[in-house]
Parts: structure tokens; sequence; C-alpha cells
């Protein structure tokens, strides 16, 4: 195996047993090493409490020198993901190094998703966080409750 496989064989099976995020499923795509399917529980006593958050993991092929690209399968209100694409975008995704884990990523939307800060770009999403953190979360409630309560695979 080679060392890139060796890397992603280890990052795949510390975030599967993360015991820090409630990870419900996670997967290769069609056996792809380069491509996971993980879904993982809101953090509780946050708008997403109760809800299963699907995202795509995409590792390019020069990873772990360039970054893993990750999208939000399940339709999320927030100034950092694309709501044509579901990408999140975070600094830290920018900023990569090597040396960086996946599961850092995640702790790292994790904390964006539940602490948002209003950037550049971000549309509705951005707009309203900055005139109302209540009413944005009030939305972001109604999207987890619409989106990321069923058990559909959509």
């Amino acid at each position: 195996m080679s060392s890139r496989s060796e890397r992603i064989m280890e990052e795949f099976n510390k975030l599967k047993n993360c015991k820090c995020i409630s990870i419900v499923k996670c997967e290769f795509i069609n056996g792809d090493m380069n491509n996971w399917e993980v879904h993982f529980e809101g953090s509780p006593t946050t708008a997403y409490e109760d809800g299963i958050f699907k995202v795509k993991v995409h590792l390019p092929d020069n990873f772990p020198n360039e970054r893993p690209y990750i999208y939000f399968i399940t339709k999320m209100f927030h100034p950092n993901i694309n709501p044509t694409t579901g990408l999140v975008s975070l600094n830290l995704m920018y900023q990569w190094i090597p040396t960086r884990t996946i599961e850092a990523v995640f702790f790292g939307f994790i904390e964006v998703m539940e602490n948002p800060k209003v950037g550049r770009g971000g549309g509705e999403p951005a707009k309203l966080l900055a005139e109302s953190r209540v009413k944005f979360f009030e939305k972001v409630r109604e999207y987890t409750m619409q989106f990321a309560m069923n058990d559909d695979d959509e």
C-alpha cells in the first residue's frame, strides 16, 4: 500500500471512530478511497439538534499536499456553504497544510456551523446573520427539520 493510501486509510479510520463527533456513517463511495460519504449528528442544544447531516469528502489525487473538498449533501442554510453545490468554504481549507487531518476539518466546520461569521459572500444566510442571529438560527432550525430529520438518502 502506498504512503498516500496508508494516509487515507488512517484518516478514514480516525474519522469513522472519532468519539468527539457523532459519526453515524462513514464509508467509501463505490469502494473509491478518494470519495467518502459521511453522516453525522447535529450537536445537542443547537439549531442542528436531532438532524443527521450528510456530506461528501473528495480527496484530490495530490492529497495530502492538496486540500480535501467537502460538500454537504444535506441542504443547508449557512454563509459558509454554497447553496447550489454544498461546498464548504472555510479559511482552514484555503490555508491547507499537509499535516492537517480530515478530522480537524470536521471539527472546524462543526464549529463554524454553530458559530457562523459574516464574511465575504454568503448570500441570504450572511445577510440574515448580520441582521439577527436569532432569526438566522430560527431559519437554520427550519432547514434542519425539513432536510436533516428524515432517513432518505437523497
